[in-house]
């Protein structure tokens, strides 16, 4: 009965490395890592890891003002209105007529 978690604990280690092995040979990011690896050792990765900070801190404020530009669009389309009509009687306007799929038929008498 042991057996059975070795197994999954080597079918869990296969998918930790082959993931690893995709990411490294199969993506942009993955190919730098392992050039700077290869050329520089693990010293080359700080630098990486910095470039890549930077990019994310970039990207982030890339994202925030465009939030706040749509923000900013939607408080301006947004009109306050209260409940009066604009002469102060405090009327409402009309409620839209619902559409309904089916029609209601007469009232039997």
């Amino acid at each position: 009965m042991g057996n059975s978690s070795r197994f999954s604990d080597g079918f869990l280690l296969g998918l930790i490395v082959g993931g690893i092995g995709v990411f490294l040979l199969g993506t942009k990011k993955g190919n730098k890592i392992l050039k700077a690896i290869t050329e520089d050792g693990f010293a080359g990765l700080g630098e990486i890891a910095r470039e890549i900070e930077n990019e994310a801190k970039k990207g982030t404020k890339t994202q925030l003002n465009k939030l706040e530009e749509k923000i900013g669009e939607i408080q301006d389309s947004i009109e306050v209105t209260d409940a009066s009509d604009g002469d102060g009687n405090g009327s409402k306007p009309p409620k839209p007529a619902v559409k309904r799929f089916f029609k209601k038929s007469p009232p039997k008498n």
